[in-house]
């Protein structure tokens, strides 16, 4: 089970990412992702970037960005399968 501290450092992280967000959308794209919540009783699954990556480190939701053709729910599905097997 995840500590309050570690659910603060999540909630902080989201904002950040957010604002991180709204700042791309103002560039001359669009970037649309698809990010999911995966909650089980009073639980829910977030896996902290690994060393190497940008932002390695901070904690994040399974999800991605939308390839050409497809749809969000498509979108959310292969990220689901490629980041949790």
């Amino acid at each position: 089970m995840l500590s309050v501290e570690t659910i603060l450092e999540i909630q902080q992280c989201v904002h950040r990412a957010l604002y991180f967000g709204c700042k791309k959308m103002t560039s001359t794209h669009d970037l649309q992702i698809a990010a999911g919540i995966i909650w089980r009783g009073d639980r829910f699954l977030a896996a902290r970037r690994p060393e190497g990556k940008p932002r390695a480190g901070f904690w994040e939701f399974p999800g991605g960005k939308r390839e050409p053709g497809e749809d969000m729910g498509g979108t959310l599905g292969r990220e689901l399968r490629e980041e949790l097997g």
